[in-house]
């Protein structure tokens, strides 16, 4: 029956003194070996209360971010004590009396009762030796049968007995007292870690905690391992069964146990592919003129080819910047010069090259080309739809003297004309185009209100590059407008003009080619609005009865510039191929050319005058 309250303070109460005071008349007992008298209700003393358990403050991280804990704050497990029983008899109400008794005259130690009728008494006395508690509980064993305990189990300085009581009191082995920490007492540990580190991080593993994940990125695991050995009697407090260890490219395992710490072997911890990956990107930067390329799936081996380098330039390069390559985890390097090429290994404790190969001189042809024949021309190459949102920069303003103002509305102020387009276009070929448009435009902010919804075709011209497109096209719409407002003096609304439009827009388009199928575009063009004809709606004035207009007259005409921006998608037509540049090795080759038939010609002259000779010689 563990009934050792953790979370009362030490005491130190001598038990024969307690009851030598009780049988010298104090309310716990009847004088004279009676049977227990109970104390008046209003003079029973409370049970002293037991002060909080001390709290440890937080030990101080090492400066060098050791993996050492702070104290733990953790409070010891407080033992359940024993139920009292719902009802009690006359005997166990007397008990109860007994133990009230006992707890009055105590100041360091706590007496309570529990099990059948409260015949189970546990006796507290945290600072003091259980061997002694047992003594004085022998001395006074028979106080305790006369009260009717059966059991009494004693707690003192870390150790606790149970003793039963008859004519003799007989108390069994001391045990230890076991304080079991919690997962919460762990994390708790954990958060104080976590709370004076900057520079490492602690996380809780495994089930209840009971594992410590600690990892400090730039620093030395054997390091950490060291730090762990010296403090491991907070880790072992906690109740932590492991701490792995994670420190620079390295990790490793550590035991906690009461005997101390102890770490198994440093494990490697491999470096990840991004970075080879980073150093090749370096690599190609570094060596302009040559070519790098990494291979294999783990990418650990590199390849260089310059050939316009020295191979023993090259060696030299690649022994300086050996550190480099073992830090990255490479083992294989093959290097080609001009003249020859070796292939190298890297490993962690140095870099070798092999034996070196000379490459064999040899003259080779050159194969005459044969001239391409000109390009044909393809039609149909590409096609595309898309969407586009625009701005139309016009408030409308010019509208208000000759329509708005007549009839009495309020005046057009807008901020400008919002555009709506979906577009589908044909390449006929690679440098024209035909497109199809439909859309719509809406007038912004203001209380009068145009709107036109419009369709149409649009020639172009396409003038291609490889990432790119220049379209010079003229939009050719028409449509159905709207025009209305409503009177501020009778607030009737729907005041205005409808009928047919046409839309004229010159414009330049920038088409950024994104992939083979998916291009942005970017145009800017001048949009004209032509009304075709005009029916009054809502009560609004015909325009030939408008005073100051003459027959023929548009009043409801207006331009804009245009801002779109859009996509498409489709098939965008093969790009322009970039003409074959020749190399300085062509024009050297082409000059060996001229020198071997200049040689040939004066080899020839040669047997020419010695032919000659020897005619004149007969002769």
């Amino acid at each position: 029956m563990n009934l050792y309250a953790g979370g009362l303070a030490p005491h130190k109460l001598f038990l024969p003194l307690i009851v030598a005071a009780l049988l010298a008349g104090s309310p716990a007992m009847a004088q004279q070996g009676g049977e227990p008298e109970a104390p008046k209700a209003e003079e029973a003393p409370k049970a002293e209360e037991a002060p909080k358990a001390e709290e440890k403050p937080e030990g101080e991280k090492p400066k060098d971010e050791e993996p050492v804990a702070p104290e733990a704050t953790v409070a010891k497990e407080e033992p359940v004590k024993p139920e009292p029983p719902k009802e009690l008899t006359e005997a166990g109400k007397k008990r109860q009396v007994f133990i009230d008794g006992v707890n009055d005259k105590s100041e360091d130690c706590e007496v309570a009762g529990g099990g059948d009728d409260l015949k189970a008494m546990s006796f507290t006395c945290a600072e003091k030796a259980v061997d002694e508690m047992a003594a004085g509980l022998k001395v006074t064993c028979k106080q305790y049968k006369k009260a009717g305990f059966a059991t009494v189990e004693l707690f003192g300085a870390g150790e606790k007995m149970l003793c039963t009581v008859g004519d003799e009191c007989v108390c069994g082995e001391k045990e230890p007292i076991v304080i079991v920490k919690t997962a919460a007492d762990r994390q708790a540990f954990i958060d104080g870690i976590n709370a004076k580190s900057q520079a490492c991080t602690a996380a809780g593993q495994g089930e209840e905690n009971k594992g410590l994940l600690f990892t400090c990125k730039d620093k030395a695991v054997e390091d950490m391992a060291a730090g762990l050995k010296v403090t491991c009697d907070q880790y072992s407090e906690v109740q932590f069964t492991g701490v792995e260890l994670v420190g620079d490219r390295a990790r490793m395992v550590c035991e906690v146990s009461e005997e101390g710490c102890k770490c198994g072997d440093r494990i490697k911890i491999p470096q990840p592919v991004s970075v080879r990956q980073a150093m090749l990107d370096e690599e190609k930067k570094i060596n302009e003129g040559c070519e790098v390329v990494g291979e294999g799936e783990e990418l650990k081996k590199l390849s260089y080819v310059c050939a316009e380098k020295e191979l023993a330039t090259m060696k030299g390069g690649f022994e300086a910047r050996c550190d480099k390559y073992k830090d990255a985890e490479f083992t294989d390097i093959e290097l080609k010069g001009k003249d020859a090429r070796v292939a190298c290994t890297v490993t962690d404790d140095a870099c070798a090259c092999g034996e070196v190969e000379v490459f064999a001189v040899a003259v080779v042809e050159e194969p005459v080309k044969e001239p391409e024949p000109p390009k044909e021309t393809q039609w149909l190459p590409g096609w595309n739809a898309g969407l586009q949102i625009g701005w139309a920069f016009n408030d409308l303003t010019e509208l208000n003297d000759a329509v708005i103002v007549p009839n009495n509305v309020e005046p057009a102020d807008a901020l400008g004309l919002l555009r709506f387009e979906a577009q589908g276009g044909l390449y006929i070929t690679d440098k024209s185009l035909i497109n199809v448009f439909f859309g719509g435009l809406n007038s912004v902010g203001s209380k009068t209100a145009f709107s036109l919804t419009y369709g149409g075709i649009e020639p172009a011209l396409v003038f291609p590059e490889e990432k790119f497109e220049l379209i010079l096209g003229l939009r050719l719409g028409l449509g159905g407008y709207v025009l209305e407002g409503t009177n501020p003096e009778t607030a009737v609304g729907g005041i205005g003009y409808e009928g047919l439009a046409s839309v004229v827009e010159p414009n330049l388009t920038l088409r950024a080619i994104v992939s083979e199928q998916l291009t942005i575009d970017v145009r800017l063009g001048f949009m004209q609005f032509i009304a075709l004809d005009s029916t009054p709606r809502g009560g609004a004035v015909d325009l030939d009865e408008v005073t100051g207009l003459t027959a023929g007259d548009t009043p409801l005409d207006f331009a804009a510039p245009t801002l779109s921006v859009g996509f498409t998608w489709g098939q965008v037509p093969p790009r322009p191929e970039k003409p074959a540049e020749k190399e300085e090795g062509d024009k050297d080759a082409e000059g060996d050319k001229d020198a071997e038939g200049d040689d040939k010609d004066a080899e020839g002259d040669k047997k020419d005058d010695k032919k000659d000779e020897k005619k004149d010689e007969k002769k």
